[in-house]
């Protein structure tokens, strides 16, 4: 029996088992083998997974505590040669569940997480592969596994079948202030010229090998035809980027998808592929027509740029390069003010702000936000549609559902202004890449709100759960606020190629212990009623207090969250409602000052996002009152 390389035994890992010869051989490379005595542990249980480990001779077992028995049959597991110890649980940043402890003289192949990322930063190519062994295998994948930013990408031309010259120069130039950054293309190469360069020439691929070597990213332009030089493009490619030039006709035919893109989309993935949507100008509304490019183009982002639009550049190359920001919006009513006085902070700092999601008044605000207007914009936006007279009128003579009422108020006046005043479009046609959550109540699931339109994003959205009639899509589906079942969707953002998410959660402050006992509540709740003896600052917490908290949980707790991910957690008052949107300007306020010191805390302790921050928090403030 021919005995197999040793690094072939990095197939035991179900991550690794379509990867390819030279790319075990990397990793194995990476890795060293550790001895281990008879009784001495791998691995403590409830200890973070920070190795993978690959048995290569001798036995392990799993025990559930300290007491170590060397007999098998005490053991929750046993892993012979060529098995890996907990391998889901170090791509899902887990904990060992059990202590693993060698039960003879034993070898194991140990992968550190940090030899792991090293390997990936220089093969970013392989996470494709990697992500899909993990899938196949039933392996958990954790959003929380940060994916290298993309090395080369393919230009492939959308329907157009040519990519526009500006275009290629705008990007180069906004990718450049990022990293270093080259234009290969078949001409370039002299693939235009008669007999051509034959792309298998062992000096052609040196000098494709040097081009990697000496940029941040590469950019491969693919032809207009299935070429030689196309197929290269692609084949090499850690992202696919379609352009297509639009052609200013929200309401025209769906644009039906190449061969080029085709191939693209099939060699590479939807969850590597983007699509960038040329328009003649960015507008402060809803761009229009992204549905008739999506239809036939499963990708897994798509971004608006403009011609002479350097911001729209910018922010596709920061996707590009794996530094987008990205902001999730939690909480319901009135935290929306607070959601929007961050943004304003943020803003202030010289954050740009390149994706959104989130839930309840988070998801309908942060729509907003996605289509072009400014936290001022939508500030001004409540005051309109809350604050008339008779917006929140009594529900009583509404129809009755199931015995009770629909909502406490009626929602006929709240959705002609919505109307009125909300732009009119779907999220595939909001300028920045958006993702929002309601909770589905007839089949009790979350709705994402994909192709939605951004009126019943925000008729959702903006009020809590029972105040106005659930929304009800056209399937019938009744969908309300979700900010108290469903955390912020910041997986999903991550999915999306973002390099940093700003998380904002408005809090309640705790409301301590109750000043009475629960047989004494009657009383004290009852017109001039006191317990005698009570204090006289000790008050029952208010229905507005009560709901408040109740609507706004506390989903980021501890310190061990991801380098990624920054939470601000704004204080909201005690008494407020969260249907008080008269003092809707004042909880921004308040939010956006609290955040500005916030962020001037995290520059002192070298953050690198805020460590640019030129203008001290009193300037700032100056500037915004």
């Amino acid at each position: 029996m021919t005995p197999q390389p040793p690094f072939l035994l990095l197939k035991a890992v179900d991550a690794f088992q379509e990867l390819a010869a030279d790319d075990l051989r990397a990793l194995y490379a990476a890795a060293h083998v550790m001895s281990l005595a008879t009784g001495e542990k791998l691995a403590a249980a409830g200890a973070p997974v920070e190795a993978l480990n690959i048995v290569m001779s001798g036995r392990l077992i799993a025990t559930a505590d300290e007491a170590w028995q060397p007999e098998e049959q005490a053991a929750k597991a046993v892993f012979g040669p060529g098995a890996a110890v907990d391998a889901s649980d170090f791509f899902g940043f887990g904990k060992h569940a059990w202590q693993v402890t060698a039960a003879r003289p034993s070898t194991v192949l140990r992968l550190s997480r940090e030899d792991f990322r090293e390997v990936m930063a220089g093969m970013p190519h392989l996470w494709e592969t990697l992500l899909s062994g993990l899938v196949k295998g039933g392996g958990r994948v954790s959003a929380t596994v940060p994916k290298p930013a993309a090395r080369t990408i393919a230009i492939c031309p959308g329907a157009s079948g040519e990519v526009p010259k500006d275009f290629l120069r705008a990007l180069a130039e906004a990718l450049e202030e990022l990293g270093a950054c080259q234009i290969l293309s078949a001409a370039g190469l002299g693939q235009n010229q008669p007999g051509g360069i034959a792309l298998d020439d062992p000096e052609v691929a040196q000098e494709l090998e040097e081009s990697e070597r000496r940029n941040d990213v590469v950019l491969y332009v693919a032809d207009g035809t299935l070429s030689p030089w196309t197929r290269r493009c692609i084949d090499r490619a850690d992202e696919v980027l379609i352009v297509g030039v639009d052609d200013g006709d929200p309401a025209g035919p769906r644009i039906p998808s190449t061969d080029v893109e085709r191939c693209g989309l099939g060699m590479a993935g939807g969850r590597t592929s983007r699509l960038a949507i040329v328009t003649g100008r960015l507008s402060g509304r809803l761009q229009g027509g992204a549905e008739r490019w999506l239809a036939a183009r499963p990708v897994q982002a798509h971004h608006f740029v403009a011609l002479g639009d350097k911001a729209s550049f910018a922010r596709l190359a920061r996707f590009l390069m794996g530094r987008a920001n990205a902001v999730t919006l939690s909480g319901s009513g009135l935290c929306g003010a607070a959601h929007l006085g961050v943004i304003t902070a943020l803003e202030a700092s010289g954050v740009p702000i390149d994706a959104i999601g989130g839930t309840g008044a988070g998801a309908a605000v942060g729509a907003l936000l996605a289509c072009g207007l400014g936290p001022e914009d939508i500030n001004g936006l409540a005051k309109t549609i809350f604050t008339q007279r008779g917006v929140l009128t009594s529900a009583r003579r509404q129809a009755a559902f199931f015995g009770g009422r629909l909502g406490l108020y009626g929602h006929a006046r709240y959705d002609r202004l919505i109307d009125r005043h909300i732009p009119h479009g779907t999220a595939a046609d909001l300028r920045l890449p958006f993702h929002g959550f309601a909770a589905n109540i007839s089949r009790a699931r979350l709705w994402t709100h994909e192709r939605d339109s951004l009126q019943a994003i925000v008729r959702t959205n903006w009020t809590p759960p029972g105040v106005l009639a659930p929304f009800i899509s056209v399937d019938g589906d009744m969908l309300v606020d979700a900010s108290g079942a469903a955390p912020p969707p910041v997986d999903d953002l991550r999915a999306l190629g973002v390099g940093r998410c700003f998380a904002v959660q408005p809090l309640a402050g705790p409301l301590g212990r109750a000043p009475a006992a629960y047989r004494d509540l009657r009383r004290l709740t009852m017109r001039g009623g006191r317990r005698k003896g009570l204090a006289q600052d000790a008050a029952l917490p208010t229905i507005p207090d009560i709901a408040l908290r109740a609507q706004t949980p506390r989903w980021f707790t501890g310190e061990d969250l991801p380098d990624d991910l920054v939470v601000f957690q704004p204080p909201m008052p005690r008494g407020i409602s969260l249907l008080d949107f008269a003092r809707h300007a004042r909880i921004m306020a308040l939010a956006r000052d609290w955040a500005l010191r916030e962020i001037e805390h995290l520059r002192e302790e070298g953050d690198p996002v805020f460590a640019a921050v030129a203008a001290s928090v009193e300037q700032i403030l100056e500037e915004n009152r």
